[in-house]
């Protein structure tokens, strides 16, 4: 039902948001996802929280790995995830706009703010270039970018210059 009933209200024309755990929109709930939103490419954003590895205490069965790869095996299925909360707000927004099946992946667990508030999404794109360096490419997406910028400032003690780029859009990639 949590997949189901958005699927009915978005066939009525609503804009309809699904929020779960990501195991449990993305492998509970997969064949709901593929055959009631994506096939029909209906307008539902399903949330999903707990994504990755950092689950804590919910334990390795919230553990959330899978699922960019079903999601991204989905027709008609756009996938985006923030990096801090001034990126979430700003997908947040998106979102709301966006027309179609969205999948956005969010974290468990607090993350360092990276953007400041004037932080603009641009869904599609990856094209937010932290770091302009020339010598290596390091391309990171949601809680991993801060690890990302970390280690280009360890690359830039030893004299490598890396690019660092937000890759905030997973489907379709530009």
């Amino acid at each position: 039902n949590l997949i189901n009933v958005p699927a009915g209200l978005a066939a009525e024309d609503f804009k309809v948001f699904a929020c779960t755990f990501a195991v449990f929109a993305t492998m509970r709930c997969c064949e709901q996802v593929r055959n009631f939103i994506c096939y029909p490419n209906l307008n539902v954003t399903v949330v999903a929280t707990h994504t990755g590895l950092q689950v804590g205490e919910d334990g390795a069965t919230h553990a959330a790995v899978e699922d960019v790869a079903i999601m991204r095996s989905f027709p008609n299925m756009t996938i985006i995830q923030p990096a801090d909360a001034v990126a979430a707000r700003a997908i947040a927004h998106a979102a709301h706009k966006f027309v179609g099946p969205l999948y956005v992946r969010l974290h468990r667990n607090p993350s360092p703010v990276i953007y400041d508030e004037s932080y603009k999404f641009e869904l599609g794109k990856a094209t937010k270039v932290l770091n302009c360096g020339d010598d290596v490419a390091l391309i990171s997406s949601g809680i991993m970018l801060q690890k990302a910028l970390d280690a280009a400032g360890a690359l830039k003690k030893k004299g490598i210059n890396p690019r660092v780029i937000d890759m905030s859009t997973l489907k379709p990639l530009d």
